[in-house]
């Protein structure tokens, strides 16, 4: 393996209940009430853009899908740019994975601007040499369309990538880009997780784990 790539939401930052906070107002604020199985079934899968279309679709929305996806950004921006933290170890295994001049990027359903501004503000965007993110139509995870297009940015073949995920459609993803697959204890996934163990080539509870295996590895 000569390169990692990171989902962001979850994997390296604890920001998951933002976002359930904001399905909650954003659908309240129209008076809907949020169905049970809301995400089990996402056509474009949960790309930035695609979550906007499938809200737009499913609740006959007025708004258009950029118009949606920016009432969203401004929702949570002020967490991204101020608050939000990076899960514990995970600094780590960056350095960790930098000192051993390991190749890294992000790939993740969120938008550009909100992955750029969290990075920042936790002074780890110079990690990365290539972030993909699901805010320019790409069909988002379980599709592999956002883990292919970081492989190409890196110039690496996917099959000498490790994916990191705290989700089975992240896991589904990766696998599904033939990719070597971790996954990722996130509280917020925990229903998740036995099939995470199932479906991913390995699962850690952890950062710090996970970086041991990466001194194993590497």
């Amino acid at each position: 393996m000569t390169a990692v790539i990171f989902d962001l939401d979850g994997t390296l930052i604890d920001s998951m209940g933002i976002w359930e906070d904001v399905d909650k107002k954003f659908l309240g604020s129209r008076g809907i009430e949020i169905p049970i199985g809301l995400f089990d079934s996402i056509p474009q899968g949960n790309s930035y853009t695609g979550m906007a279309a499938y809200f737009k679709e499913r609740f006959n929305l007025p708004e258009s899908i950029e118009e949606i996806m920016q009432e969203w950004t401004d929702s949570v921006y002020s967490h991204y740019c101020c608050s939000i933290a990076l899960k514990p170890g995970a600094v780590e295994v960056l350095e960790f994975l930098k000192r051993k001049n390991i190749p890294l990027a992000i790939g993740t359903s969120n938008s550009l601007e909100l992955a750029e501004a969290v990075l920042k503000r936790n002074q780890i965007y110079s990690y990365f040499s290539f972030i993909q993110t699901g805010c320019s139509g790409i069909k988002g995870k379980p599709y592999p369309d956002i883990y292919i297009a970081a492989s190409t940015g890196l110039g690496i073949d996917p099959s000498e990538i490790i994916v990191i995920e705290d989700t089975i459609a992240g896991i589904r993803a990766g696998n599904n880009a033939e990719m070597f697959t971790i996954g990722i204890h996130d509280k917020w996934a925990e229903k998740e997780h036995e099939a995470m163990k199932r479906e991913a080539d390995r699962f850690f509870q952890n950062h710090f784990e996970l970086l041991q295996f990466f001194q194993l590895l590497f």
